[in-house]
Order: structure tokens, then C-alpha cells, then sequence
């Protein structure tokens, strides 16, 4: 799975890994709307082209873009027709788990295509890394459109964990998903910044604790230890924050811990080392390992590297990159 090759992603300087910002690596779930309504319709006319996807709410764009539309209701006489002994199928590490689409938002739309190995190493990881383990109960908080939400369900029940689902409602109140970590006794959960801090502010305005959370993982953006943020962790108590990084390339690719008193949290936490089975350099402009302090660009490999953009090959050899570091 690890194939010796590496990703190319931001510009950094070397002596501060708190300035790495990852750019045009987020993800836009499907219905989500943006400025440009012209970008919309070709973000989604793209995502359908790719993907062959079938939905009967979205024919009238699969019409127009030719696609062949199966419907699971009124073609079930003709598919029910069909053998109902299971299809062999030999599986490798290499294939293809899942697509994630990136947001488009610097230009054409890339399908990410993670594969088998990589949700495996994350999985595994993660299940070990819980600081509410042995058996945690999780929160599925991200949609299920977003890669985080393969994360969170595969690494708890691989613990043998509960994982609680989190409708729309409650993703979109601060108050509404504060009683469900409470009444639920939530052990864990995955959050971006901006929620964690909408969450504090309430918690801590309204003193509610949640005396059954262990483990928080902050992803999606950059974790900032506001006032708020302390204080609802002095609160907690017995509970830790994993600060997560990784573009969509990747899913997480590295990872800093704050656990020890609040107080001592930096308010711009690093994004930390690599995970397990992952690669990260600091190369300068002759792809040679930058020196401290100076910038230099952050290349990723690995076992968690994706294999590629979906039918885009020349893009996927411009970023997909031989690794001059590695004999694999």
C-alpha cells in the first residue's frame, strides 16, 4: 500500500509548524451553498460525471449530462430478477475504500480516492489512541458525506465502542448537542474548532458538565485555546484534546495531544508528529530536508496517502510523487 510515493501540500516555515495552512483541501458537503451559482452547478455536474451517481431527487441533472439512472424502487422487478448468491470478490489493501471531493473552490473539483490501507492504519490508530477506551462511547457528529465520519464510526466499533448518532438539529445547536453529550454520557467526540468554541462558551456560561467525556479530537481547521475553550476543559476535568491535521489526501495525518492541566495549553496548539505509518518532510526548492527556521515546503507519504484523483491523471503525477526518501 505504501508505494514510495509522497503528496506535495503547502508552504510552510520550517521553525513553525502552527502556521501551516492547508489550501483548497476542505470538504463542501454536496447541497451546500456557495457564492458563485455558475461554480455550483459545475462542482455538482462534475461530482456526477465522476462518480456515475444515482439519485432519483438529482435526475434531471443526470439527464443532461447523459448518466444511466437506476432506481432501486421502480426497477426492483428487474434487479430482483438477478442471481441472489453472493458475488466472489478478492480484496486488497490497495483498492479503493472511498472518494472524498474536495470543495472546488481553486478551481475544477478533485475526487480523492483514500484507499483500503489507509482507512485501516487510521482505524487502527485511533482505536488505540482513545483516551476513553477500552470500549468508548463515541458521538458520530460529522455527516456522513465527510471522511471524518468513517473515522469515528470504524475506530469505535473496531474498540468494541457505542457510537451514538447526531441528527442534523443537533449539529447545528450548540445547546441541542450539549444534552445529548450529557444525557447520552458521550465518551468522545470529533469536532472542528468553531464548534468546540460555541460549545465552551455555553457550557461554561450555563455550568454544564459533562462528566462522563474523556477525549476530544479537534479537526478540520486550526485549534485555537481560547478563554472559553480553558475554562470548559478546567471544567471537564479528566479529559484530553487531539489536535488532528491532514489534507483530504491524506484523511489525518498528524496529531498533537493536550492533556495536563488546561492552563498550560499553548493557545495556538502545533499540529504534532506523524501517525503511524506516515511520512512528513520539510523540502526545500532542490527537495532537500529544509534546516530549522527555514521555509520550505511539507511533503506526505506513507501507508496514508491516497492513490490519487479520480480520473484525473495528470494531476494525480503532478502532486503524486516519487519519494526519494524511501526504498519501498
Amino acid at each position: 500500500a505504501d508505494d514510495g510515493h509522497f503528496y506535495a501540500d503547502v508552504m510552510v516555515d520550517g521553525g513553525s509548524a502552527n502556521m501551516m495552512v492547508d489550501t483548497g483541501a476542505s470538504i463542501v458537503a454536496l447541497g451546500d451553498s456557495i457564492t458563485d451559482g455558475n461554480a455550483r452547478e459545475r462542482r455538482l455536474t462534475f461530482f456526477f460525471g465522476a462518480n456515475q451517481f444515482r439519485a432519483n431527487r438529482f435526475a434531471s441533472r443526470f439527464e443532461a449530462i447523459g448518466a444511466h439512472q437506476i432506481y432501486i424502487d421502480k426497477d426492483w422487478p428487474e434487479i430482483s430478477a438477478e442471481r441472489a448468491a453472493e458475488l466472489a470478490a478478492n480484496m486488497s489493501s490497495s483498492q479503493l475504500a472511498f472518494v472524498v471531493f474536495t470543495s472546488g473552490s481553486t478551481g475544477r473539483p478533485k475526487g480523492v480516492a483514500i484507499t483500503h490501507i489507509a482507512l485501516s492504519n487510521l482505524i487502527t490508530w485511533q482505536a488505540a489512541r482513545n483516551t476513553a477506551r477500552p470500549q468508548p462511547r463515541t458521538l458520530q457528529f460529522a455527516s456522513l458525506s465527510f471522511d471524518v465520519s468513517f473515522q469515528e464510526t470504524f475506530s469505535t466499533w473496531a474498540a468494541g465502542g457505542t457510537l451514538v448518532l447526531a441528527d442534523e438539529d443537533v449539529r447545528h445547536d450548540p445547546r441541542a448537542l450539549l444534552r445529548v453529550l450529557t444525557e447520552q454520557r458521550i465518551q468522545s467526540v470529533d469536532m472542528p474548532y468553531v464548534v468546540l468554541q460555541y460549545l465552551s462558551e455555553i457550557a461554561t456560561a450555563e455550568n454544564v458538565a459533562l462528566p462522563d467525556m474523556r477525549y476530544f479530537i479537534a479537526a478540520g481547521e486550526q485549534l485555537k485555546i481560547t478563554p472559553a475553550i480553558r475554562r470548559f476543559f478546567e471544567q471537564l476535568g479528566d479529559c484530553t484534546v487531539d489536535n488532528h491535521y491532514g489534507p483530504s489526501e491524506t484523511h489525518v495525518v498528524c496529531t498533537y495531544m493536550l492533556d495536563g492541566p488546561p492552563s498550560t495549553w499553548p493557545e495556538l496548539p502545533p499540529i504534532g508528529r506523524p501517525m503511524n505509518n506516515a511520512r512528513i518532510y520539510v523540502l526545500d526548492k532542490q527537495m532537500q530536508p529544509a534546516p530549522f527556521g527555514v521555509v520550505g515546503e511539507v511533503f506526505i507519504g506513507g501507508a496514508q496517502l491516497a492513490r490519487g484523483y479520480l480520473n484525473q491523471p495528470a494531476l494525480t503525477a503532478e502532486r503524486f510523487i516519487p519519494d526519494p526518501f524511501s526504498s519501498d
